[in-house]
């Protein structure tokens, strides 16, 4: 471990008047307890007598007679490692009687000694008992019985010649007095301080001897604290002689850590700047550059970005390494060569601002990550000249082996983050601005690396890899938290770029997935990193293969939808009903001709009212000739516009948006027009606006068409009904007749005024007991009432425009089968007879007249579809305009029209509840049916909700149709099961990844001045605000309607008494303002 600045900050404490002084010991061990010797055998009387010998000694008056008994007492070793004695009180009494004798003799003749012969022997008694290192010294412990004794030890200390000798002597004085250093030690440690400092670096023998160099480092250190001499010892510092004193013995001491803290404390107190100034000292500045001089440092990290991408220093406004005591600090604790401990004693004890080290450590930090980026870079750039030798498939598994040194250098950056994340924790306090901003970058270090580096790698290896000939269908090899997977190239671009794709590559252990605006910011900065550029890429062209990729399957569908719609609205089939309306309008009906098997699906359209409730419901759905297939609902790719108009505005919209900002993202942070990608957006939208321009004018064409043909239809189905009526009396009249014996005429021919083709047998029979029905005779009579009406009993032809041709037997087989007779018995009463004839007729058990009523096209199922569709409309007018040009495409009022024009149709005019009464039909549609369609309702009084209401709940959906997504579009051509698509971005949805991705942009990423947030952010800002807007104005609108008198005064929905229906729930109100204001609860009111 390395302590070079602990090395010299002590070297400055430590340097006595007398010369250079050794380099403290960064680590110190405990000190050893002392070692007790096992006594001499020694018989039980030999002890007492000693005993009694030491007491009569110690207690004699005479100074010189007690020095005397010394010489067969004190200085006997065997005595002082007999264990009984030692421990005796005679024994510690004789040894402060000889201490405080030969101080007394010492100070009043100094003389009285002069042969040294006492001192010579106190110094062979002491090293006898103390180890060379002084580790294992059992005479200190003696000895501090007596309080004279330190003294006399100081005494034998300046007798000494010896400067090694008398160090030693002086550092156990010392340790007597516990350090307390009175003014005559003070003197006699410094007097030759700087020849013993000199001595220890010199001589590696003494050097060696550890603890003579950390003991004086140790007492040098405290005595010059207390007596304030440092400045004298910083003056007698011999520079030349540091160098030497950091050899590898420094390394291996074994310092207690608070005795580290304390070196640190004392060195930022006294050896960081020179005296009265904030300038720092000499020593201070070398100790700083030879660690940067170390390979790996951040000054060497640095020199690499600058020769290997000098740009970047500007692009991510990278400040310059100043190699100061804040730098100082946050290198120390980033390579670990200090704890966080000791960094705080350091900056609480030099005075230094966190504020100014919070920044220093922010750049320090930003200055290891773009290395990291720039050694990427650089294994990168290898393996783009060498990635052909790779398949494509393989071709990330392949990367991440050459990229796997930037990979441990990212992966190491987290946790180094962390430590100058809790530095600054632990000096500013957790709760201050400066540690909660460094804090959350710390926090967010591995999004850092993965905005910065994995998903740029990504996208630029999923380029490769469609250069090297990967198809949409390819499967790519990654390796991620699920293990290793074989994702096909078209999925993994889509939830790439919906924000659901972890990374695939070794730089974090982060696996949560970028979010769509993060992985734009990704672009951006590796576009103002110049990383296409140095890889010899266009950014533009990656980013054009990759939206080619990812529009591919859009673009088809729509490109299908289209020529769909062309064919649809341009089909022979749907001019003729649009000429036919135009006829109705004239009161002129067109010549046409149905199949008869048609006229179970519409007694005046046939299968054309397949097409028109399918169109209806999807407007770009394909014609297809078997009708058979449309009743058990196999549509070909939409039967839903809604659905078809919201994935257009959700993700079509959505994904238009978010590629233009990318090229002008890139443009306005690095100056990098993509005009490869704006011109491919510029056609994308074209293509859109074209499909809506149409879709907008087929809608006009159908509204014009749909309500003048379901009007005429709705008075020729009771029509039918009342000559159906009318027919069963002229049967009761023949068997009447019959009866009374005077009938003549068979009921098969009765006024139907039709010849029957070979095949077909009208069996419909009547006797004296009534009638046998027979239902397929109803369409045979249907087809009569339209063309010949029913003269017998005076009523003229429905519509004798209308030829009804003979069906080939084959197509007959749903009208034939399971074709039922039914017995009527007679009644005298004709109304009650012919009511019983009337609901007599069925197909299959079930009434064609009630399948004409409510699975027909009019119905409020397809009434439905028609809401949703005028919804989206109007919430799609604002983008549409602003991305595509167009006008609105639904105002507010054509909105608010909508109910008001389809009342009349879900309503039961008075002629059909008479109709349905005959029927016995007492409603179109159950209440529970409109419930289960989402539609509001009033509980309390079981009326059928205003469509208003509907309209309302369609604005605030959270959600997209069960077509809103392409693979749910290639499911369905594939017959495949349907899904909701979760992953796409209504408006709710948007505006809370939205919210989470301003909140998580508050001062907490650590490379500044992107982009981003103000371009992308504001563009869909501006949407979600805009979509609440309307959704407002809408609320707004329709609750003033609910005050004004209702154009449609009563509906009704059964065939009882009509019904007041309310214009507008007050519920329905309410449910889109809770809406509303729980949404920007949820969104922090980031959209208001």
């Amino acid at each position: 471990m390395k302590f070079n600045f602990l090395c010299i900050s002590l070297c400055l404490v430590i340097s006595g008047c007398g010369g250079t002084l050794a380099p403290t010991h960064p680590h110190e061990g405990p000190v050893a307890a002392p070692v007790v010797i096992n006594p001499t055998a020694i018989e039980t009387e030999n002890d007492l007598k000693i005993k009694s010998e030491l007491r009569t000694a110690a207690n004699q008056q005479d100074t010189h007679a007690i020095l005397a008994s010394a010489d067969g007492l004190f200085f006997n070793l065997p005595l002082w490692q007999n264990e009984k004695v030692i421990q005796s009180d005679d024994f510690k009494k004789f040894i402060h009687a000889v201490m405080s004798a030969v101080i007394a003799v010492e100070g009043s003749k100094p003389t009285a000694l002069t042969d040294l012969k006492f001192w010579l022997r106190f110094a062979t008694l002491i090293d006898q008992q103390c180890d060379e290192d002084l580790k294992n010294c059992t005479i200190v412990n003696l000895l501090k019985t007596s309080p004279q004794s330190a003294e006399a030890v100081r005494q034998l200390a300046n007798k000494q010649t010896d400067i090694e000798k008398k160090y030693k002597y002086l550092f156990i004085s010392l340790d007597l007095q516990n350090n307390s250093f009175p003014a005559e030690t003070v003197d006699l440690f410094l007097a030759q301080a700087k020849q013993y400092r000199n001595k220890v670096i010199d001589d590696i023998e003494v050097l060696k001897k550890a603890s003579h160099a950390v003991e004086f480092e140790k007492k040098q250190a405290v005595l010059a604290k207390i007596n304030g001499t440092l400045s004298l010892i910083i003056s007698l510092v011999q520079e030349g002689k540091l160098k030497t004193a950091n050899t590898d013995w420094i390394r291996d001491l074994n310092l207690t850590a608070s005795f580290r803290e304390g070196d640190i404390q004392l060195a930022a107190e006294y050896t960081l700047y020179e005296k009265g100034t904030k300038t720092l000292t000499p020593e201070f500045k070398k100790e700083i550059i030879s660690f940067q001089a170390q390979a790996g440092s951040i000054s060497q990290k640095r020199q690499t970005i600058e020769t290997t991408n000098p740009r970047s220093l500007t692009e991510f406004s990278m400040k310059p390494v100043v190699l100061d005591e804040y730098f100082y600090v946050v290198d120390q604790v980033y390579t670990s060569r200090w704890s966080i401990r000791q960094a705080d004693v350091f900056v609480k004890t030099a005075g230094l601002s966190v504020t100014t080290l919070a920044k220093v450590a922010q750049n320090y930090l930003l200055t290891d990550v773009v290395y990291t980026m720039t050694i990427a870079q650089n294994e990168l750039k290898l393996f783009v000249q060498e990635y052909t030798s790779v398949s494509p498939e393989n071709i990330f598994i392949a990367a991440r082996k050459t990229l796997s040194r930037s990979a441990v250098e990212a992966r190491a950056l987290p946790a180094k983050a962390q430590k100058l994340s809790q530095l600054i924790s632990l000096i500013a306090g957790n709760n201050s601005i400066e540690a909660s901003q460094f804090s959350a970058q710390a926090n967010s270090i591995q999004k850092t690396i993965k905005i910065a580096i994995t998903y740029p790698y990504t996208l630029i290896l999923l380029y490769l890899a469609q250069r090297m000939g990967a198809s949409a269908d390819t499967q790519i090899s990654v390796i991620n938290f699920s293990g290793q997977g074989k994702p096909k190239m078209k999925q993994f671009v889509k939830f790439l770029f919906l924000g659901n794709w972890p990374p695939t590559l070794d730089f974090t252990d982060d696996l949560v997935p970028l979010t769509s605006f993060e992985i734009i910011e990704a672009i951006e900065i590796s576009a103002k990193n110049h990383l296409y550029e140095n890889l010899g890429l266009s950014l533009d062209e990656i980013l054009v293969t990759l939206y080619e990729l990812l529009s591919q399957a859009k673009l088809q569908r729509l490109a299908d939808d289209q020529s769909n719609l062309e064919e649809k609205y341009t089909s022979s089939e749907w001019i003729s009903l649009q000429q036919l309306s135009h006829s109705y309008k004239l009161n002129n009906p067109l010549k046409r001709t149905i199949g008869f098997a048609e006229l179970y699906y519409s007694p005046t359209l046939g299968n054309a009212s397949l097409r028109l409730k399918e169109t209806f419901g999807g407007f770009s759905g394909r014609i297809v000739d078997n009708v058979y297939l449309k009743e058990y609902g196999y549509f070909t790719v939409s039967n839903r516009m809604s659905d078809q108009l919201e994935w257009i505005r959700s993700d079509f919209f959505n994904s238009i948006i978010y590629f233009d900002s990318i090229q002008k993202i890139v443009l306005e942070s690095s100056g990098q027009a993509l005009p490869k990608l704006k011109a491919r957006v510029e056609a994308t939208k074209e293509k859109v606006k074209l499909f809506l321009e149409t879709l907008v004018q087929r809608d006009k064409e159908f509204d014009q068409s749909y309500f003048t043909l379901v009007n005429q239809e709705r008075k020729m189905i009771v029509q039918i009904i009342n000559y159906e009526k009318a027919y069963w009396k002229l049967a009761h009249q023949q068997i009447k007749n019959l009866r009374a014996k005077t009938a003549s005429t068979p009921l098969s021919a009765l006024a139907l005024g039709i010849t029957l083709p070979e095949g077909i047998e009208f069996r419909t029979q009547i006797s004296a007991d009534g009638a046998m029905s027979y239902g397929v005779d109803f369409f045979i009579r249907v087809k009569a009432y339209l063309q010949h009406g029913l003269p017998a009993a005076g009523l003229p032809p429905i519509q004798p425009q209308l030829n009804v041709a003979w069906t080939p037997g084959l197509d007959l087989q749903p009208i034939y089968q399971n074709s039922k007779t039914q017995l009527i018995p007679y009644s005298d009463d004709a109304e009650e007879f012919s009511t019983a004839g009337l609901r007599a007729s069925n197909i299959a058990g079930r009434d064609p007249q009630a399948y004409w009523f409510t699975l027909s096209y009019m119905n409020v199922y397809s009434f439905r579809d028609y809401y949703d569709a005028k919804s989206t409309m109007y919430r799609m007018s604002p983008l549409a305009k602003k991305i595509l040009g167009l006008d609105t495409l639904v105002t507010l009022d054509q909105l608010l029209q909508v109910p008001l024009k389809v009342i009349p149709y879900v309503s039961i005019i008075n002629e059909e509840k008479a109709a349905m009464r005959l029927l016995g039909i007492s409603t179109r549609y159950s209440l529970d049916s409109l419930r289960d369609y989402n539609l509001y309702y009033d509980a309390t009084n079981e009326n059928a909700a205003p469509l208003y209401d509907y309209i309302l709940n369609q604005l605030q959906l959270k959600w997209m149709g069960t077509f809103g997504h392409a693979d749910q579009w290639e499911d369905v051509k594939a017959g495949n099961a349907r899904g909701r698509p979760e992953e796409l971005l209504p408006i709710p949805v948007l505006a809370d990844r939205l919210n989470k991705y301003i909140n998580d942009r508050k001062d907490n990423f650590l490379i500044a001045n992107l982009k981003t947030p103000a371009v992308i952010v504001g563009e869909y800002k501006e949407t979600v605000r805009k979509d609440l807007q309307l959704l407002a104005q809408a609320r707004d609108a329709i609750a003033i309607k609910a005050t004004q008198p209702l154009p449609v005064k009563t509906v009704s929905y059964t065939t009882q008494e009509n019904m007041p229906l309310s214009y507008v729930s007050s519920a329905a109100i309410e449910d889109v303002q809770r809406f509303i204001n729980s949404f920007h609860q949820k969104t922090d009111g980031k959209f208001k």
